[in-house]
This record gives C-alpha cells, sequence and structure tokens, in this order.
C-alpha cells in the first residue's frame, strides 16, 4: 500500500459513522414528513416526541432479534440517537423490511427514556406510548412488542432534557 493511501483510508473510516448517521437522521426525517402526511397524521402532530427508525433488521446466528438505529424528534429538534433490540418477530412479524415510529403522547411518556436510557415496550409511563409499524403500502399500530427495548446510543441535547 502506497503511503499517501494510508491516510485516505484512515480519514474515510473515522468519517463513515458520521456520513451514515447523518443519512440516517435525513430518513427519519422523511419518515416523519410522511405520518404527518399519512393516515396517521392526527396522531403524529399530536405527540410530544418520536422515535424513528427507518429500517429494521434481523440479525444474530445463535441469538436471532431485530435491530435498529434511529433518532429521536422533540418539540425543539433532535432528541440524540436511539437504539431497538427485539426478540425475532417482535417488529417486523412476516415483514422483510419495516420502519417503527414510536410516539410518545406527552413529556412524562418520554421521561422514561431520556433520564434512564433504557425503556421496555409495555413499562409503565406517565402517558401514552404507541408503536406504528410502517411498510411502503400502509401505517398499522404494533401491539405491543414483547421483550423490545429502545436504549440511548447519545445523550439527548442538555436544552433537550432539561426541559423536560
Amino acid at each position: 500500500m502506497p503511503r499517501r493511501a494510508l491516510p485516505v483510508l484512515l480519514s474515510a473510516l473515522c468519517l463513515a459513522p458520521v456520513a451514515a448517521r447523518a443519512t440516517s437522521d435525513g430518513e427519519a426525517w422523511v419518515l416523519l414528513d410522511r405520518l404527518r402526511e399519512g393516515p396517521a397524521s392526527g396522531l403524529a402532530r399530536e405527540a410530544h416526541a418520536a422515535l424513528l427508525f427507518p429500517r429494521i433488521t434481523r440479525r444474530g446466528f445463535t441469538v436471532p432479534g431485530q435491530h435498529a438505529e434511529g433518532t429521536g424528534i422533540g418539540p425543539q429538534g433532535p432528541l440524540g440517537r436511539f437504539g431497538l433490540a427485539a426478540p425475532p418477530f417482535a417488529v417486523l412479524g412476516e415483514e422483510d423490511s419495516a420502519a417503527l415510529a414510536v410516539l410518545f403522547m406527552t413529556e412524562g411518556a418520554l421521561r422514561p427514556l431520556l433520564h434512564a436510557g433504557l425503556w421496555h415496550f409495555g413499562a409503565p409511563t406517565a402517558g401514552p406510548v404507541l408503536a406504528l409499524r410502517m411498510t411502503e403500502r400502509d401505517v398499522a399500530p404494533l401491539p405491543t412488542p414483547e421483550g423490545a427495548r429502545l436504549f440511548r446510543l447519545s445523550h439527548p441535547r442538555a436544552d433537550a432534557i432539561s426541559a423536560i
């Protein structure tokens, strides 16, 4: 390998996660726009915040599951990056691919996730939390995905967490 190629390769490796994050943040905003214009527009507009996972994937050989990375969007903009870990078929069902929107209808519903950094679907909250599975064809409510967890991948903005 030529000496000049090494710095280029290292900088590309360092910038790859930033580029991937920018792409998925953009996809989250597109997903939110799609929610606001579709059949769930009333719910999307009333929600205090939304966690948007543009692509859910199936992973794992010995312990299969579903995983996704997404963006939290609140009233003042992005809240940070979040992850989803779920047992097989909890979110995707029989679908090959889908997106997930988790709508936190009140500030109190969002507080446990922002402050603790981990939240289990079905855990008590101070407000309703709705999960919507989105495919190319439709948007449908998702029954409580047993065993699914949301967790923080990055710390929320200080102004976002102090307002809640």
